[in-house]
C-alpha cells in the first residue's frame, strides 16, 4: 500500500496553494469502517435488530480501537516519548497493533 496515496490542493488566503495528503491506511481504515457498518446493517436486518444499535455500536468500537491501539503503542513501542501531548498526534505511528 502507498504511505500517501495523492495530495488535495487547497488554496489558503495569504498563503497561496497548500498540498494536504491523503494517506493510504487512513483512506483503508475509513473504507472499512463504512464497509462494515454496511454489512451489519444489512445482516441486522435479515434477523430483526434496529439499524440503529449498530450505527451506535460500531462507532464505539472504532474510538476504543483507536485509543486502545495508540495506549498499546505507548506500551510497548514508545520508548523516550512518553508525554501525554504525544500521545494525540497519530500522524506519527503508532495506530497499528499486531497480535
Amino acid at each position: 500500500m502507498r504511505q500517501i496515496l495523492f495530495d488535495i490542493p487547497i488554496w489558503v488566503p495569504f498563503f497561496g496553494w497548500a498540498h494536504f495528503p491523503l494517506f493510504g491506511f487512513g483512506t483503508m481504515l475509513l473504507l472499512a469502517y463504512f464497509a462494515c457498518t454496511w454489512l451489519c446493517k444489512r445482516l441486522g436486518r435479515r434477523v430483526g435488530i434496529a439499524p440503529d444499535v449498530f450505527t451506535d455500536m460500531i462507532l464505539w468500537l472504532f474510538v476504543s480501537g483507536v485509543i486502545g491501539a495508540r495506549i498499546a503503542y505507548f506500551v510497548f513501542e514508545a520508548r523516550g516519548e512518553r508525554t501525554i501531548g504525544h500521545f494525540f498526534t497519530i500522524w506519527d505511528g503508532g495506530l497499528v497493533f499486531y497480535g
